[in-house]
C-alpha cells in the first residue's frame, strides 16, 4: 500500500474492559507483521526499536510514549522487554540452578502444544527464541538450553532438547522415576528454584486476573501459564504470554507506530494547515472566477494555478500529519507529553521555557548520539529515557491522567498549540519516508492545479468589465 494513500491509525479506547485476545487474532497479527516487513525500512525494523538502535522520534523511548498515550497497549512491550532481559539472565546461571527448575514435563507439554496452535510447531519455536537471542545480540550457544542458530535449517526429527520452549525427551523408565521425585521433592524444590520471587511478581503484575498491568490473554494461555509457573521458572513456563505480547507488538503496534511517527505535527497544527490549504484553493478559485468574469486574456487564469497547487499540497500532506513549511526544515512538533518532564512543575509558561531549551538540546544530540543503547530523546534530554517509570519491568497501572503535562497542556492557549515548539527530527530514515510523502503531495497537488487552470482556459469571457 502506498503511504500517500495511508491513514493514519486512530485513538483506541482506553477501557481497560477489553475483549479477550482470539487465537486467530493473534495470527493475524504475526501474517500483518510478515506482511509489513518488506515496507517498512531495516533501519526502523522491530528488532533496531527494541535494542534502542534508532533515533526519535523512532527510539524505544518514543515507542513506549506511543503505546501509553496514544495505543494504550504499553504492557506489551514492557512484559516483552522483561522476558527478553530474563531469558539473558537466566542464560547465564550456573547449570545446577538451571537443572532445579526444569522445563514443563512433556504429557502437559503435549497438551499444552495442541491447545496453542501457534506455538505448536518445533521451527516456529526455534524462531521465536532466536528472535530473542537476536534482539540481545547474542549468538545461541549449543548447550542443553539454547536453540540452534537461525543459519541451521530446522527438522521436526532433531534433537528436541536444544530449545527453550520444546520439553526434554525422556526414557520410560527416566519418566516414572521423575514422576515419583517431583511429587516427593515439589514443595522444596519450588523454593530453591532460581528467580522464584520474581516470576511470581510477574504473574501477579502480568499474567493474573485483574494484576496492575494484566496482558490481554486468551484464557488458555493465561491458565498455561499460572499452571507452568506453579512447577517451574523456567522461561518456557510463560512463552504462550511473550508469543501473544510478541505478535501484537510486531503485527500491529510497530506498523502503527512507524506510520504514526510520519506526523511532524500536533492535532492543532494539522487542522490549521487544512484551513490554511483550504483557504488558498478557495482564494485561487475566487482569483479564476473573476478573470473568467472579465475581458482579460485567458492565459491570464493560469496564475490561479500557484493558489491551487499549494493548497492541494498542503492537504495531501495534511492527510498524514506532514506540515510541508516544517518538513522543509527538517522539524517536528514536540509532542505534548515531550513538553515536560515528571520532574518538573511548573506554569504554562515555564513549560514553554523548558520546551524551547529542549529544541537546542535535540541538534546536540544528533552530534552526540551513538548506537550503544542509551541514546537520548528530546523528551527527557536531562534524564536517562530508560529509567523513566513506563519502562520499568514492575510499576503502578498504565494510566497517565494524573501526570503534570496533561493539565499544563490544555492550560496553552490555542494559538501556542498551533505554533509549538519545534525540534529537529533527527532519523534520516524516517526523514527518507517523509521525502517520499511531500514529493507525491507536490507532484499530486501540481497535476491537479494545472488540469483546473486549463480547463478554465476555455471558458468563455463574459466580460464584465
Amino acid at each position: 500500500m502506498s503511504l500517500l494513500f495511508y491513514r493514519r491509525p486512530d485513538y483506541l479506547s482506553r477501557s481497560r474492559n477489553r475483549p479477550e485476545l482470539a487465537e486467530s487474532l493473534c495470527a493475524s497479527y504475526l501474517e500483518v507483521a510478515e506482511a509489513t516487513k518488506s515496507k517498512i525500512p531495516t533501519n526502523l525494523s522491530f528488532e533496531e526499536i527494541v535494542k534502542n538502535n534508532t533515533l526519535p522520534p523512532c527510539s524505544l523511548n518514543d515507542f513506549m510514549d506511543y503505546l501509553m498515550y496514544v495505543e494504550y497497549n504499553a504492557e506489551c512491550l514492557q512484559f516483552f522487554l522483561w522476558y527478553c532481559d530474563y531469558v539473558e539472565r537466566w542464560s547465564k546461571l550456573p547449570q545446577e540452578e538451571r537443572d532445579s527448575s526444569p522445563m514443563i514435563p512433556s504429557n502437559k507439554g503435549a497438551v499444552n502444544r495442541r491447545k496453542h496452535a501457534r506455538t505448536n510447531s518445533y521451527t516456529e519455536k526455534t524462531e521465536r527464541f532466536n528472535r530473542i537471542l537476536a534482539i540481545l545480540e547474542k549468538s545461541p550457544k549449543h548447550d542443553s538450553t539454547v536453540s540452534k542458530p537461525v543459519g541451521r535449517k530446522s527438522r521436526r526429527n532433531d534433537s528436541v532438547s536444544t530449545n527453550y520452549s520444546w520439553p526434554r525427551p525422556t526414557s520410560s523408565s527416566g519418566a516414572s522415576h521423575s514422576s515419583s521425585d517431583s511429587s516427593r521433592h515439589s514443595s522444596a524444590s519450588s523454593k530453591t528454584q532460581p528467580f522464584r520471587d520474581e516470576i511470581s511478581r510477574v504473574v501477579r503484575h502480568y499474567i493474573s486476573t485483574g494484576g496492575p498491568r494484566q496482558l490481554n490473554l486468551t484464557h488458555q494461555d493465561r491458565t498455561a501459564c499460572i499452571d507452568a509457573v506453579h512447577q517451574t521458572t523456567h522461561p518456557s513456563a510463560l512463552l504462550p504470554a511473550f508469543a501473544a505480547a510478541e505478535a501484537i507488538l510486531r503485527g500491529q503496534c510497530h506498523p502503527n507506530f512507524i506510520k504514526w511517527s510520519i506526523a511532524n505535527s500536533n492535532r492543532p497544527r494539522v487542522v490549521f494547515v487544512r484551513g490554511l490549504a483550504a483557504t488558498l484553493i478557495l482564494l485561487g478559485f475566487v482569483l479564476d472566477a473573476l478573470l473568467v468574469l472579465s475581458g482579460l486574456n485567458p492565459l491570464l487564469r493560469l496564475t490561479a494555478a500557484p493558489l491551487w497547487c499549494a493548497g492541494l499540497s498542503f492537504l495531501i500532506a495534511s492527510r498524514h500529519g506532514l506540515c510541508i513549511i516544517l518538513h522543509c526544515n527538517y522539524k517536528r512538533n514536540l509532542r505534548p507529553w515531550e513538553q515536560f518532564s515528571d520532574d518538573d512543575v511548573g506554569s504554562v509558561s515555564d513549560m514553554d521555557e523548558k520546551a524551547e531549551a529542549l529544541e537546542d538540546d535535540s541538534k546536540e544530540d544528533v552530534h552526540r548520539h551513538k548506537r550503544t543503547g542509551t541514546n537520548l530523546s528530546v523528551g527527557s534530554s536531562r534524564t536517562d529515557p530508560l529509567r523513566k517509570q513506563s519502562l520499568q519491568s514492575f510499576g503502578a497501572p498504565n494510566t497517565f491522567d494524573a501526570e503534570p503535562w496533561v493539565g499544563l497542556y490544555h492550560e496553552k492557549p490555542l494559538w501556542k498549540r498551533v505554533f509549538d515548539v519545534s525540534v529537529m527530527t533527527q532519523n534520516k530514515h524516517l526523514r527518507a519516508i517523509q521525502d517520499r510523502i511531500v514529493f507525491k503531495a507536490i507532484l499530486g497537488g501540481s497535476f491537479l492545479a494545472l488540469a483546473m487552470a486549463a480547463g478554465s482556459i476555455f471558458i468563455p469571457s463574459a466580460d464584465l468589465f
